[in-house]
């Protein structure tokens, strides 16, 4: 919003969806009342502020490009509306804010938290009370879902829609999917980082584009499994000694990571199947917790896997967090060891007898 001084007063006009409105009515003797006319103005053109309302109409008003997206805003919307009802967005404070985050998936609260930016844009309210909540670790313990198998081969697919860059970045989500680095890692890995069984993590990328150890403060190095050597796909770009590169040949950074990966997450097909089962898209980070589950599926130690993803606490944070095996691959496991312990017990006594 902006007010004007003008030689007979205060005007008042503000840009929305990229065109400039100037408010009827003007002009206003001060400052204060410009800005006052053009908040009453807003929320006459707009309709008003009822959250219910408000949260429908921005749904239609703000519609994002991709359907599956679509739909996880029009479910956070509607929880957000059932919860408030007629209440106006001004009437919901920060402590209320927070409580009510507190209670939903971080996928719901950061969805509200952009509908109330561009509420607050347009200037029907003065400020966002989902910004910077700052709520407890231990909330998003629940909302972690990785990829299962078929989930993860739909992505590989997928990456055609990428056309010449697919078979790097196919390699890359590869790569990242069996040893579960960081996406900071993988940005920072180099062509000499690769040993024939091992990885070395010797660094990640800052945010600030600068590149250091990586989180923990530690190097590692790490068992390179058969599915994660992928030395021989790695692309070579003169000058450059990094693995991974964005299709110009240039270093990765995270908006063109996430870009790349966004598409073929949507290409995937795998976005609306999860959302139905209450689960949020898959992220980049998720093939980390993929790492994490098929090691544990396959029987790997919670120590063992902590290893592998650079934890220093013995494995607590993988059994706690990162790893999600199933019930039913662990009795299959107990099963197979009994069976293999008996079938073992059995030939020594064949042996015994015998002898």
């Amino acid at each position: 919003m902006t007010q004007i001084r003008r030689k007979n007063g205060w005007a008042s006009k503000y840009v929305e969806r990229g065109e400039q409105v100037w408010v009827p009515g003007g002009p206003w003797a001060t400052k204060r009342e410009a800005k006052e006319a053009e908040v009453e103005y807003r929320k006459r053109f707009k309709g008003g502020t009822e959250c219910e309302s408000f949260a429908a109409r921005w749904i239609e008003e703000w519609p994002r490009e991709s359907p599956a997206t679509r739909k996880l805003y029009a479910d956070a919307a509607r929880r957000f509306g059932q919860e408030f009802g007629t209440r106006t967005l001004e009437s919901i404070d920060r402590a209320e804010a927070r409580s009510w985050a507190a209670t939903v998936p971080k996928s719901i609260r950061k969805i509200v938290g952009t509908m109330y930016e561009d509420a607050r844009n347009i200037g029907l309210v003065e400020h966002n009370p989902f910004s910077n909540l700052r709520l407890p670790v231990s909330k998003k313990t629940g909302e972690v879902g990785p990829p299962t198998l078929e989930e993860f081969q739909k992505l590989l697919a997928a990456c055609m829609v990428l056309g010449g860059y697919a078979d790097e970045f196919r390699a890359l989500v590869t790569l990242t999917a069996w040893t579960g680095l960081r996406a900071s890692e993988v940005m920072a890995l180099k062509k000499d980082d690769f040993e024939d069984r091992h990885l070395n993590v010797r660094r990640a990328r800052k945010d600030d584009g600068s590149y250091g150890l990586p989180k923990g403060g530690k190097e590692r190095r790490i068992a390179l499994p058969l599915e994660a050597r992928v030395q021989d796909r790695l692309v070579h770009w003169a000058e450059s000694d990094f693995a991974f590169h964005t299709p110009m040949g240039k270093p990765l950074k995270k908006g063109n990571l996430y870009y790349s990966w966004n598409k073929v997450r949507d290409a995937s097909g795998t976005s609306m199947d999860r959302i139905s089962d209450g689960l949020t898209p898959i992220r980049f980070h998720d093939l980390r917790h993929f790492a994490a589950t098929q090691w544990l599926e396959r029987g790997a130690s919670h120590f063992d896997v902590s290893v592998l993803l650079g934890h220093t606490d013995g494995g607590q944070l993988v059994m706690s967090r990162y790893g999600h095996p199933s019930q039913e691959a662990a009795t299959d496991r107990l099963l197979a060891l009994s069976e293999q312990l008996d079938e073992k017990k059995g030939s020594q006594l064949t042996e015994e007898r015998t002898g």
